[in-house]
């Protein structure tokens, strides 16, 4: 072979292999998405531990595996490291180790996302493959939801009501299907992208459109509305004219539709009548479809034509006009208004579900304001480090006014506060300030529609993130993270090029590193799956099969208080009460804030004939509203042996 061909076989090699980090995003989305979200350990540690071992290889194979690390995105880099540490740290107060294990492993996992697609050396075409895939990403969990919907009889999830599968959370859902639109949009009118892209991008909206409003996500239609904002005022593709004719009446066709068919969003719905009127509906939709791609396709000269042009609209015309809408807005009292649609959110509770959707035109803030102030008020109890990290619910069990179980604050930046204090949301904003202030500082010159859109998609996820778990979500999160690093690599200069190529004990070193960086999160994967396989093995009645998943659970990751819990109910079932005590009490010293390993040890010292009342008290005190913790107080209060065990003979079980 000629050398001509092995530089062409090589440049075509290079070519292929800067677009798989581009496809990082939506293919994580994707993997995680039909794993309940990626909320669980076991599906997004698992990811981890991968990650770390695919910047292990990139780091040992490819030449310049820092080459494209631009100052923006060192610092974002930098920041979000520190803040997964300092999750990890945060086990020192908190005296919850199992707890900041889980919640660093998934803030390791974004860290790994944004060091494989910020570190290598960018190609041309590395953004525009990174935002088509993750937009494929998206469109393919949007799509299997829709079409969960409007087919159930080809895909049902079992689940009517408002529209969460397979994210499992209708907000989260909507978040995704808010920055799929963003996205999409500006497939669909870039003229940079293939005609063949720019249509397909136009069909799918309506679809995207139609999946938004069947969640019925006040948050991810709100997030919708400031991502177009953003993108539309500041990214102004040539081809958006089109887009827009394409795409705005194929959507309101679409979610009119959807709409008008209450059963859709009926909770009490069977699967016939979501069968049928699926069917109506999904036929429209398919057609609305149809309609935005001709009309894309008709529109595609005027891009042409709009992109030969060579005007530019002063800076004073935009100066004009937003004094205009300024003064619009100031004649229509919008002000007043806005103040009071403020009060009535700060001061409304839950929202009604008669008519479900009706949530739409509500403001209530549907309990967000009880969740905040339980953060709030860790954060005050230790305002620099605050309570540590995956510890809110705990908080909330301890705290609450409400007579419901949530694990999350519903808001990113006031559960940062409350877990992590100050020092975690100086890092949590630097981390995502960094990336935003980067971004907006390149999005210069023709490249601007395209990083304007990855600016207006994380502006979709910051605002809804800030009224909802979507960090916990890690499929809604992930994407933010590759996209961001994606868009700040920095473009090859031969300067940059020729000192990026690292010494070769260098990178051995940093592949060990990366190497012990998949340990953990590999051993909580290991772990996590054990005592899940642990839980169904116990209610099944099985403990010999529960005590197997608890030890090796154990012996993956020692630190977590949760199969010392299966431990302790098993050891008691099978008359092994010095055992159960101290695997109770194993539980309760790695997590003392949780009221379920004393109720626990309550119920294992009562069975074995010790004194319950005080682990009991202890339990109710850290849980006033639970119902058998209540119990526990009224049929353990007995002062003899064979009154605690006659007590504890009908109190329920708490793991799992």
């Amino acid at each position: 072979m000629d050398p001509e061909s092995r530089r062409t076989r090589r440049e075509r090699a290079a070519a292929v292999a800067a677009v798989v980090p581009a496809l990082l995003p939506g293919a994580l989305v994707v993997l995680l998405a039909f794993q309940a979200g990626g909320f669980f350990p076991q599906s997004y540690s698992i990811a981890a531990s991968g990650l770390a071992v695919l910047l292990a290889l990139a780091a040992t194979a490819l030449r310049r595996p820092a080459g494209g690390l631009t100052p923006p995105a060192a610092a974002g880099l930098a920041a979000l490291t520190l803040f997964a540490v300092w999750m990890l740290v945060s086990s020192q107060w908190s005296h919850a180790p199992g707890r900041a294990l889980v919640e660093y492993c998934r803030a390791l996992l974004y860290v790994l996302v944004l060091a494989l697609c910020a570190l290598p050396a960018p190609r041309e075409t590395k953004l525009s493959w990174g935002l088509r895939g993750t937009a494929a990403g998206m469109g393919v969990v949007c799509g299997a939801a829709l079409i969960s919907r409007l087919a159930p009889d080809l895909i049902g999830d079992g689940y009517p009501g408002r529209l969460s599968w397979p994210v499992t959370y209708w907000n989260g859902l909507g978040c995704l299907a808010a920055a799929a639109i963003v996205l999409t949009l500006h497939l669909a009118a870039s003229p940079r992208e293939p005609r063949t892209v720019r249509v397909l991008g136009a069909a799918a909206l309506p679809a995207l459109a139609a999946t938004l409003y069947l969640t019925l996500s006040r948050g991810g239609i709100a997030a919708a509305a400031i991502g177009l904002l953003v993108y539309l005022l500041c990214g102004r593709p040539r081809g958006l004219p089109g887009a827009l004719i394409a795409a705005v009446p194929a959507c309101a066709l679409a979610v009119v539709v959807a709409y008008r068919s209450p059963v859709l969003v009926d909770a009490s719905a069977t699967g016939a009548q979501l069968a049928a009127e699926g069917h109506r509906v999904g036929r429209i939709v398919l057609a609305a479809m149809g309609g935005a791609a001709v009309l894309r396709l008709l529109t595609l000269p005027l891009d042409a034509w709009l992109s030969r042009l060579t005007f530019r609209i002063p800076r004073i015309a935009f100066a004009a006009l937003a004094a205009a809408v300024v003064a619009a807005v100031v004649a229509s009292h919008a002000p007043e208004h806005a103040r009071v649609q403020v009060k009535k959110f700060m001061n409304g509770s839950g929202v009604s579900e008669r008519d479900p959707r009706r949530r739409l035109l509500s403001v209530s803030n549907n309990n967000r304001t009880e969740h905040w102030r339980v953060a709030m008020k860790g954060y005050r109890a230790s305002p620099l480090h605050g309570s540590g990290a995956g510890t809110y619910e705990n908080e909330w069990n301890r705290e609450r006014r409400l007579d419901f179980h949530v694990l999350d604050a519903h808001s990113l930046y006031i559960e940062t506060l409350g877990e992590l204090g100050i020092v975690g949301l100086a890092l949590l904003l630097a981390t995502l300030g960094s990336l935003a202030g980067g971004i907006a500082w390149r999005a210069r010159g023709p490249r601007r529609p395209e990083l304007i859109a990855v600016l207006a998609a994380a502006a979709v996820w910051a605002a809804s993130a800030g009224v909802d778990w979507d960090w916990e979500l890690t499929s809604v999160s992930v994407w933010v993270f590759g996209l961001a690093g994606l868009a700040l690599a920095g473009s090859a200069k031969p300067s940059r090029l020729r000192a990026a190529v690292p010494h070769p004990a260098l990178r051995v070193l940093v592949a060990l590193g990366c190497l012990l960086l998949a340990l953990q999160p590999a051993l909580l994967w290991r772990s996590q799956v054990r005592a899940v396989d642990g839980v169904k093995a116990l209610a099944a009645l099985d403990c010999p099969a529960a005590i197997d998943a608890a030890l090796d659970s154990i012996a993956a990751v020692g630190s977590r208080a949760e199969p010392w819990e299966l431990l302790a109910y098993c050891d008691s079932r099978s008359g092994r009460g010095d055992l159960a005590i101290r695997a109770a009490r194993a539980a309760v010293a790695r997590d003392p804030g949780d009221w379920e390993y004393h109720y626990a040890l309550a119920l294992v010292l009562a069975a074995g004939g010790r004194d319950p009342r005080p682990e009991a008290a202890t339990a109710l005190r850290l849980n006033p509203f639970d119902p058998s913790a209540a119990q526990a107080v009224e049929l353990l209060r007995g002062k003899t042996p064979r009154s605690w065990r006659r007590g504890v003979a009908t109190l329920p079980l708490s793991a799992g």
